[in-house]
């Protein structure tokens, strides 16, 4: 078995002065540079098409580094791997700043399917949801009413038309303590409505009991149309946050605390769902939505 500097050097003829090992990746200087040795097991043709509409689009974000053959993926101790070169490396948090000025893409052919992968991921739950809940009272307990909030958003989405929804720069996921770092990380990046960041950033904040900043004055200056108001609620009504512990607890076996914390703000989450509600709602013409205009 090589040693990790010695396959950098052989596959990125670079010589590593320092390394340290993080959780599925390394973190390397050389040459008075950064970089991150990264696990990466997706599909890493569609990574490389995004990056590159980044960069068409002057994106600030790390540079993916091609290996000597030309390939995005290394392969070391069986485990496939890219190379990132840090552009940004602090590990100050992201502000208003970041969340709400994203950037417009340019170039982006395909569709929006945020419809398509709501509607799979419920089919996902629901197809084990028997088992799981034989092992687990908790989910048991809760996954209706989860599962309700995914399905109304879905039915929300049918009032928006798409094709007057622009194609910006965002996030897979944003947490309201990220570092500009993994900010700037392409590997993070997708391509979607500007509201996504800002939804993500939202229910992070609230369910881990950080204050909310001048949101009424946010979505103002925002200025979101009918279309994204509607996407924007529907967004902050999809429940992902219980959809990614359920995935701790299945795929790592956690113990249920953190589901218990987010079942137990169910109702206190309702009332700020309400909140934003009215404040859109007065805004544009949105559908009405039961229980949040009670």
């Amino acid at each position: 078995m090589i040693e990790i500097e010695e396959f950098i050097s052989f596959f990125y003829n670079i010589k590593v002065d320092k390394i340290n090992i993080k959780t599925n990746k390394y973190k390397l200087e050389a040459n008075f540079k950064r970089y991150q040795l990264v696990n990466y097991e997706q599909n890493a043709d569609i990574l490389y098409k995004n990056y590159v509409l980044f960069r068409n689009n002057n994106v600030c974000c790390h540079d993916l580094i091609l290996n000597k053959d030309g390939n995005i993926l290394s392969e070391y101790e069986d485990r496939k791997y890219l190379l990132l070169k840090e552009n940004v490396y602090s590990n100050k948090k992201i502000s208003e700043n970041e969340i709400l000025n994203s950037i417009l893409l340019f170039g982006y052919d395909d569709k929006f399917n945020i419809k398509e992968k709501w509607k799979l991921k419920n089919d996902h739950y629901e197809s084990m949801i028997e088992q799981i809940a034989i092992e687990n009272e908790i989910i048991k307990e809760s996954f209706d009413y989860y599962i309700g909030l995914s399905e109304l958003a879905i039915n929300l989405l049918n009032y928006v038309d798409f094709n007057n929804i622009s194609y910006y720069l965002q996030h897979n996921r944003i947490y309201y303590n990220e570092t500009l770092e993994e900010f700037y990380n392409p590997i993070n990046m997708v391509i979607d409505s500007r509201i996504r960041d800002f939804a993500l950033y939202l229910k992070s904040s609230f369910f881990n009991n950080i204050n909310q900043y001048k949101l009424e004055e946010a979505i103002y200056n925002l200025n979101l149309s009918v279309d994204e108001s509607i996407l924007f609620i529907a967004r902050l009504i999809y429940p992902d946050y219980y959809f990614d512990i359920l995935d701790e607890i299945i795929n790592n076996n956690i113990n249920n605390i953190k589901l218990m914390e987010c079942i137990k703000k169910s109702s206190s989450y309702e009332e700020f769902l309400k909140k934003i509600y009215k404040l859109l709602y007065k805004n544009c013409n949105i559908p009405k939505i039961g229980f949040l205009i009670n």
